[in-house]
């Protein structure tokens, strides 16, 4: 009789340990930004956005994390839906495109469908109010489609290039989390 009484105990307590050791999954959304031009702004330091260092966006050019009024904003389109966002800069028909690591601009693709060019992005919270200032997005993390695992990071320091980075930490590093503002 102790025995049962013992297994069912351990077996209840076992169960209980191993429920509250896994975490709550929360829910997420995808940014749909109504084809409305965005800034990419880090959730971490909102002084710091996607950024070119040149004041006029060129081919080949990398992608940094710098002081927020880098470009004139907004400067990036996502797609409408929010599921393979296509960034691109809005003045000279050039995309965020991943490549060794790290994103740097290219020529848009015509039809969309450079792989390099399609990013996903997952965020905490999203929003609709395209009023500037507001945001489409909270908390994003953007995923390059083509990496597997990867995600795309800031430095914590001004001037460094964009990178991507393994985003399997938990709970993620705020390095990678963005906020799209309208």
């Amino acid at each position: 009789m102790f025995t049962k009484f013992f297994t069912i105990g351990v077996s209840v307590a076992l169960n209980i340990i191993s429920a509250s050791a896994n975490p709550i999954a929360r829910s997420t959304c995808t940014p749909n930004a109504q084809g409305a031009a965005v800034s990419i702004v880090s959730s971490a330091s909102s002084a710091w956005e996607w950024s070119d260092l040149n004041t006029t966006p060129a081919n080949e050019d990398v992608l940094y994390g710098a002081p927020v009024g880098g470009f004139a904003p907004p400067n990036f389109h996502l797609s409408q839906d929010g599921q393979y966002p296509l960034a691109s800069d809005v003045n000279n028909n050039l995309a965020a495109t991943s490549s060794g690591g790290e994103l740097i601009f290219t020529p848009t693709s015509a039809i969309g469908d450079q792989e390099y060019q399609l990013f996903n992005f997952t965020c905490q919270s999203c929003g609709t109010d395209t009023t500037p200032g507001q945001a489409a997005g909270l908390s994003c993390k953007i995923f390059p489609v083509g990496y597997d695992e990867g995600c795309v990071q800031i430095s914590n320091t001004f001037y460094e290039p964009l990178f991507i980075g393994s985003c399997d930490s938990l709970p993620p590093s705020p390095l990678q989390l963005f906020d799209i503002i309208f």
